[in-house]
């Protein structure tokens, strides 16, 4: 059954009632296009649609007059027994849910989740966060990701917390939301800090902790809330590398390996530099259907082509392992750029360019050259207390040329107000690489 519902209590209500039965929660994107739903319900093979009235119509749409569309903010679904004793018995390994990845190039895979897997994730997020019955989770991103589906959500309730549910992420309703609820716990990304940073943070809040992608020596002044951080994915379901709660703060780093998970890097070079540490394409490996997705819906290829036959799966990013055994996140492998046969990686242009004052957020892709294949161009939104639009460029490259090897240095840069966005708000780089590319066509 697929849930396409923004945030509301009806979405917890099927959630839950899906999974009850034995049935599968195929969770969707409410941004996605007609197109795309139509996919994800021909894929995922669904059979009833439950979504909310300001969504039926785009629901309808996509699901054809063979699918049963019911808005749960209007009428409930007519079940063929509601009786206790009904509702079967589920094993753990059984399918649960469905979420879609959010694609680059091609169509999203399915990711299957077990009943299992919803447990784990319940359990450990629970223990990462040492949550307890006494913490009230804000919980603002979207239901129909793992982020809020287990970080926040099921951890919670594993813990016998409250779950406060907004609607969507609001720079001016987080904190009286925050205060007036008492939220103790929030998990956070890098959009929403950043847009909090210029607000003013009242007093009387009691935040004891907030879960972010990369520990931050300013945020945890500026806001004077512990945090802790973590790194994770839709396959690996919660956590697989995570700080502590308490313990050692190191700026820019996530964390080290969660207990359940084996880590090791595809590594591309040889240890050196001061700390001796080394860089490479993460993989990790747990156990199928329980620490790990279950695997692709229908997708063979896909499942061979991620998980090797020793069950290490390859996760796509970048980190470096450091000496003590911290790690820290690089980039995407696909956001690395190829500029004159060397490899540059976008996040570190990006983490450069955040420090010139004037700049909000930076976005660096690659634009073709016929001479070096890529190059370096950032789209930047300059924040309130900017110069003009010629000084943070000015800036901007002299900030670079000083600090990166000159292949680094952007050959442009963009002053935009704003930057299309993908799921949790991440920049959708793909759009702003088509965009390069039509101009060159």
């Amino acid at each position: 059954m697929c849930v396409d519902m923004t945030n509301r209590p009806e979405f917890l209500f099927a959630w839950f009632a899906i999974q009850s039965l034995g049935a599968v929660m195929v969770a969707t994107n409410t941004r996605s296009s007609d197109d795309e739903l139509q996919y994800y319900l021909s894929k995922a093979s669904v059979r009833m649609v439950l979504t909310e009235s300001a969504r039926e119509a785009h629901a309808r749409r996509a699901s054809g007059p063979d699918i049963p569309v019911i808005p749960l903010d209007r009428e409930l679904p007519t079940w063929s027994s509601t009786a206790r004793s009904a509702y079967p018995d589920v094993d753990p390994m059984d399918p649960a849910g469905v979420q879609f990845t959010s694609g680059t190039t091609s169509r999203p895979k399915g990711v299957v989740w077990t009943q299992a897997n919803y447990l784990w994730g319940a359990k450990v997020s629970a223990a990462h966060e040492g949550l307890t019955a006494a913490d009230r989770h804000l919980t603002y991103l979207p239901l129909f990701h793992t982020n809020a589906q287990i970080y926040s959500v099921m951890a919670t309730l594993w813990a016998g917390g409250s779950v406060i549910l907004m609607p969507r992420f609001s720079t001016s309703r987080f904190w009286p939301a925050a205060v007036s609820h008492e939220a103790t716990w929030s998990s956070m990304i890098n959009f929403s800090v950043q847009a909090l940073l210029e607000r003013s943070i009242p007093h009387d809040h009691h935040f004891r902790m907030w879960g972010v992608p990369v520990l931050s020596a300013k945020w945890e002044d500026t806001f004077g809330i512990p945090m802790i951080a973590w790194w994770g994915m839709t396959e690996t379901v919660t956590h697989g590398v995570v700080s502590e709660i308490q313990g050692r703060r190191r700026p820019r780093m996530v964390g080290r390996p969660a207990t359940g998970y084996e880590l090791r890097l595809q590594t591309d070079d040889p240890p050196g530099g001061d700390d001796d540490s080394v860089t490479g394409l993460l993989e990790i490996r747990g156990r199928r259907g329980i620490s790990m997705a279950h695997g692709y819906l229908d997708d063979e290829t896909e499942n061979e082509q991620a998980w090797d036959p020793d069950g290490w799966f390859k996760t796509g990013d970048r980190m470096r392992l450091h000496a003590d055994g911290w790690l820290e996140f690089v980039s995407r492998d696909k956001d690395m750029l190829k500029v004159g046969g060397e490899n540059v990686a976008a996040a570190e242009i990006e983490r450069v360019i955040a420090t010139v004052t004037g700049v909000k957020e930076v976005a660096v892709v690659g634009a073709p050259d016929a001479m070096r294949g890529e190059i370096p161009v950032a789209f930047i939104i300059p924040d309130e207390s900017a110069a003009s639009n010629e000084a943070i460029a000015t800036a901007v490259l002299e900030e670079c040329r000083r600090t990166l090897a000159d292949f680094k240095v952007p050959r442009e840069v963009r002053l935009v107000s704003e930057l299309p966005r993908a799921t949790l708000e991440k920049v959708a780089k793909a759009q702003l690489r088509e965009t390069l590319h039509a101009e060159v066509r």
